[in-house]
Order: C-alpha cells, then sequence, then structure tokens
C-alpha cells in the first residue's frame, strides 16, 4: 500500500510538472485584420488595394488554421496588354500557417486552399472594339511567409489562380499585407512571468 501511494504520489507530481511546463504561451484563438497592396499578373494589368478578414485557431503552438476572406481591387487585363476596368475580386479560402518561432518575433510560412470570384469586365482592345472577360469562380491556393511581433502583422502572398479566357486573362497576384490581430495574445501565466 505505501509503495502504491509513492508510486502515486510521483505519477501526479510528473504529471502537474509537464502540465505546467507545456502551457500554452498564446491564446489559441484570434482574428487578423489586414491591408495592402495587390499586383495582379499580366502585361497591361493594373495593381490596387487589397483587404482580409482571417478567423483562426491555434491547434497547436506552431500551428494556426483559419478561414480567410478577402478582396482584391485591381484590374484584369488581356493577352494584348489592354486592361480592364478596376474591380473588386473576393476569395475565401481554408488556411494554415506554421510558426518558426514561439517567442515575441515570430516568423511564419503558410498556405491556404480555396475559391477565387472574379467580376465580368469589358476590355478597350488596342486599334478599336472591346472584349470581354467573363466572371469566374475559380479554384486556386495561395503561398504566404511574413512575421507577427506583439499584435502587428506582416505577410508576402502569391496567389495562383488558373487562367481564364482561353488562357489569355491571367488572375493570379501578389499581395503585400500590413495588419494587427485581436485575440491570440499571451496567456496570463505567460504575462505574469515577464
Amino acid at each position: 500500500m505505501k509503495r502504491l501511494l509513492i508510486f502515486l504520489f510521483i505519477t501526479t507530481t510528473v504529471q502537474m510538472a509537464m502540465a505546467q511546463h507545456h502551457q500554452p504561451m498564446y491564446k489559441p484563438f484570434k482574428i487578423d485584420i489586414a491591408v495592402g497592396y495587390a499586383d495582379p499578373q499580366g502585361s497591361g494589368s493594373k495593381a490596387g488595394f487589397l483587404a482580409a478578414v482571417e478567423p483562426k485557431f491555434a491547434i497547436m503552438e506552431e500551428l494556426a488554421v483559419g478561414l480567410r476572406m478577402e478582396a482584391a481591387i485591381t484590374a484584369r487585363a488581356d493577352a494584348s496588354g489592354a486592361a480592364g476596368d478596376v474591380h473588386a475580386n473576393a476569395s475565401y479560402l481554408a488556411t494554415g500557417d506554421y510558426y518558426i518561432m514561439r517567442s515575441g518575433f515570430r516568423p511564419f510560412v503558410g498556405g491556404g486552399l480555396g475559391t477565387y470570384t472574379f467580376a465580368s469586365e469589358t476590355v478597350k482592345v488596342t486599334g478599336g472594339g472591346t472584349v470581354t472577360i467573363d466572371a469566374a469562380n475559380l479554384f486556386g491556393y495561395m503561398l504566404r511567409t511574413g512575421f507577427e511581433a506583439g499584435h502587428f502583422r506582416l505577410g508576402l502572398e502569391y496567389n495562383f489562380v488558373p487562367a481564364t479566357n482561353g488562357g489569355n486573362i491571367k488572375n493570379g497576384y501578389f499581395g503585400i499585407k500590413i495588419g494587427g490581430f485581436f485575440g491570440g495574445g499571451r496567456t496570463s501565466q505567460e504575462e505574469k512571468q515577464q
């Protein structure tokens, strides 16, 4: 009986010590909000503005999954280089970010998969006439890197989206984002240790 009590005491003590050691440093839920610059592919296309909201949940300290909802306001161009009107195009992606470091300055790499929605546009072709760029809902993916420091976030992203209109319209775009996030700060235990 005495050995059993000693065994239970040691086991409980080790488990409590391990639980304290593995206490999460950050709160698991956060919402990223960002604005930035969007540069579409294709000669003659016009760069513009983007805005995004992305709720996330950290399934472990180093890995967060989320849903990125973004609007990119740009003008696409056809193969001749003639640009269309400026339109807001939307994307909805399931995302994942892997954080390379666990403390204050946190570089990350990540990506996402989902749908991109493009509005129809009319392009004035050099020499007269017009070409219509059809509206499209396309499946694509995104790769990104950046860092977080405090509640500040900087990200570089490339959105890989298939071409449309027989390959004449390139839909991919590069984004530079600056923003912040609500939630996701250090846990109260981590704040006390600082």
